[in-house]
């Protein structure tokens, strides 16, 4: 029993023992598991703030998008390169990264003259480091302009800066820099710097005295015009100058008219102060006369105003002699057969001076009336021949200049006159077709005699038919003709019968308005192809174009009847006269021309065989085989 005893609290005692073990067990497992939970939660945490550090870097290198940001370490390798870099440089980071250095973006050459400068060493092998360390340690990190070299060779400004990359205990673990590409800021910086320039060279040159005043009302600047055309004393104006100082000392040598100086110095100081534009003359105490313009200068940085002056002295008496010869030459239009006009573009009158005396209307008649309603409408012209409007119309549409084209006008009692029309277009300062201007000169007495001299060279005095000279030239176009298309010419050739018993009996008017009647006779017969003219005393010829033997014996014989059955009145004279004529024909082809002269003495031997005959008759010429060209 003893024994069972024993057993059992042994048994007993190692089952509290192993009990024990399992909770010691059990709790190190749950301490165990809790360390592993903590561990698990600070690892998460843990990388949770690595991405968000990692996103707020990539944020920031992502947003300086126009700014080149590069990390390097201490051997000046490149860590990190951000899109701007890439903009900048053409590279990818991934083409760069641990296999280039920072100083692979500088040209050699401007490291080397760095380097020398900083008086440091230039390391071949690692270009650029030792400069880049001296920076750094000399804490020259504020941005400097370096030339930065693009993948694809080209150069450009940048600013730069270089500071040391340090880890979170503060050692140096590298260099970051950061680039801004300053092109276009350094062009902007030049062409700032060259307007500067021209400014100052402008002011310099100008004629003009040119002043400007601060809001202040002191003295920033002024060109040499402005103490010569003042003439101020020397040293006297300087920056910082009172506009009182200058008022006053214009006031006191009278420039500003009589009066209480003080009080004029008061109106002038009132006038600039408040802010409003002016423009006035002043005449110098040397009779020069300067034209002065203030303008006011305000803005939210800049309060002042500027004043200009001009000298017009030599523009005042250029005036004066214009206006008198403006004067002159109004009053020598107004005393001549002159007008002078402008138009607009389309074609009505702008502008009209010394109308009246050409035309008879008045410059208030005119302005708005159209150009081309002075053209007088019953012009005549010859066959084929451009009008005068058309012509004039035609330089008009190509814009074209014209000079001394002779038109025929109508005056305001509708009589036709002759001018003599010279113009020219005007263009806008945009090169916009505005209208014309020039100048007319009634030429009507010239055209006139100038006609009268044509037509007694061309036109038989006391017929009014074409005269020899007349014929000929009309014969030689129809000649030409006849050659070029082989066609015929005919010829009339019309004598009175007894003429000169008609002069001795009724006198020599009578005899003229004979001639003038059987003239009359033979237009109205004819037809308007042909051309009939009187050859001398009695004798009349008529020019049949393409008009074969037969036919022109036709129209002889017609003329022939017309003359027999007409009744012509005489003067002082009870009973009316009654002629005859005999006619001559002759043909002239195009295989046979022969000359004038040989033609027209054809046409003389039909009309001396019709004399013969018993006249009052019409005989023609045929050509025999054997007669070839005269």
């Amino acid at each position: 029993m003893a024994n069972k005893a024993e057993k059992l609290a042994a048994l007993a005692a190692e089952n509290r023992v192993l009990r024990e073990e399992i909770r010691v067990a059990r709790q190190a497992s749950e301490l165990t598991a809790q360390l592993v939970v903590k561990q698990f939660e600070q690892t998460e945490a843990a990388q949770l703030r690595f991405r968000l550090a990692n996103a707020q870097r990539q944020a920031v290198l992502e947003a300086a998008s126009k700014m080149a940001i590069i990390a390097t370490d201490l051997e000046g390798t490149v860590q990190l390169f951000n899109q701007g870099a890439t903009a900048l440089l053409g590279y990818t980071e991934e083409q760069v990264k641990d296999r280039c250095t920072l100083s692979d973006f500088f040209p050699v050459a401007d490291l080397i003259e760095r380097s020398r400068k900083a008086g440091v060493d230039f390391i071949h092998r690692v270009p650029g480091l030792v400069l880049f360390r001296h920076y750094v340690k000399q804490n020259f990190s504020a941005p400097e302009e370096w030339i930065f070299v693009r993948r694809d060779g080209t150069q450009f400004p940048a600013s730069l800066s270089i500071t040391p990359l340090k880890d979170a205990d503060g050692v140096v673990v590298g260099f970051l820099a950061a680039a801004m590409d300053i092109t276009d800021l350094k062009a902007a910086q030049e062409e700032a710097r060259r307007n500067a320039v021209y400014l100052q060279a402008v002011l310099d040159s100008l004629p003009q005295g040119v002043c400007v005043f601060g809001g202040d009302l002191n003295l920033v600047v002024a060109n040499p015009a402005f103490n010569r055309l003042l003439r101020l004393p020397d040293g006297f104006v300087h920056p910082g100058l009172p506009f009182e100082d200058l008022a006053r000392h214009s006031a006191l040598r009278g420039e500003y008219g009589p009066g209480d100086p003080e009080r004029l110095v008061r109106q002038r100081l009132a006038v600039v102060r408040s802010a409003a534009p002016s423009h006035f003359e002043r005449t110098m105490r040397t009779g020069d006369v300067l034209q002065i313009q203030g303008c006011p200068l305000a803005d939210d940085d800049i309060r002042g105003f500027v004043i200009t002056y001009t000298d017009v002295t030599l523009l005042k008496k250029a005036q004066g002699e214009a206006q008198r010869a403006n004067d002159r030459m109004n009053e020598a239009i107004s005393h001549s057969p002159t007008f002078v006009w402008e138009t607009d573009a389309a074609g009505c009158f702008l502008f009209v001076q010394g109308a009246e005396s050409v035309t008879g209307h008045t410059a208030d008649m005119l302005l708005g009336t159209p150009f081309v309603a002075l053209f007088f409408q019953e012009e005549e012209t010859g066959a084929g021949e451009e009008s005068r409007l058309d012509i004039w119309q035609r330089a008009v549409a190509a814009r074209q200049p014209f000079r001394d084209l002779l038109a025929r006008w109508c005056n305001r009692q509708g009589e036709p006159i002759w001018v003599a029309m010279n113009g020219k277009p005007v263009f806008d300062g945009h090169g916009v077709y505005a209208g014309y201007r020039g100048v007319n000169v009634d030429v009507t007495e010239l055209t006139e005699a100038r006609k009268r001299m044509e037509s007694m060279a061309l036109f038989d005095n006391l017929t009014g038919m074409a005269n020899r000279n007349q014929f000929l030239e009309r014969y030689r176009l129809e000649l030409d003709r006849q050659r070029r298309h082989r066609g015929v010419l005919s010829l009339l050739i019309l004598d009175i019968d007894h003429f000169k018993a008609v002069n001795d009996t009724y006198g020599h008017i009578n005899g003229d308005i004979c001639l003038k009647h059987l003239a009359s006779t033979i237009v109205s017969a004819i037809r308007k192809t042909d051309l009939a003219a009187r050859f001398g005393g009695e004798e009349f010829i008529v020019l049949l174009p393409e008009t074969e033997l037969n036919e022109a014996g036709q129209i002889a014989e017609k003329l022939r009847m017309r003359v027999e059955a007409c009744a012509i009145p005489l003067q002082d004279q009870d009973q009316p006269l009654k002629i005859t004529v005999s006619v001559g024909v002759a043909e002239m082809r195009s295989e046979q021309i022969v000359s004038f002269d040989t033609f027209l003495g054809r046409a003389d031997q039909a009309l001396y065989v019709a004399k013969k005959s018993g006249r009052n008759r019409v005989e023609w010429f045929v050509v025999q085989a054997d007669q070839g060209p005269g």
